[in-house]
């Protein structure tokens, strides 16, 4: 019974990072989009041009992405580690899937905070 609830536990806690990762993102896609409306002034260098475009789009991209996975790996995790087929195991490997994840969309939302600033 307690290994049961830690391990919700842990379920849990992925889960709410998983949020706060797609929450910080959304603002963060808000403001990607803004910049991406604005109008670039007349005799601007293209290559600033093209490298201020590029960061914004690889930054909004990335941030569609990200909102994309945490809000699949939020719904889907909680029910399939409490009724996955498996029983136990399916609540292991639904954790394990969670933490190989984060890992990933980690380095994803680093990337798009790196394209922001960097347009």
């Amino acid at each position: 019974l307690q290994q049961g609830a830690v391990r919700q536990k842990e379920l849990d806690f992925y889960t709410n990072n998983f949020w706060i990762f797609g929450g910080t993102t959304v603002i963060l896609a808000g403001f990607s989009l803004a910049q991406l409306t604005r109008e670039i002034p007349v005799g601007t260098n293209p290559a600033l041009e093209y490298t201020y475009l590029g960061f914004t789009t690889l930054c909004l991209s990335l941030d569609l992405c990200i909102v994309t996975w945490t809000v699949l790996v939020c719904t889907w995790a909680p029910g399939n580690a409490l009724r996955g087929p498996d029983g136990m195991t399916s609540f292991h490997e639904t954790l394990s899937l969670l933490k190989e994840e984060q890992m990933s969309i980690y380095y994803a939302f680093v990337v798009s905070i790196i394209a922001y600033f960097g347009s």
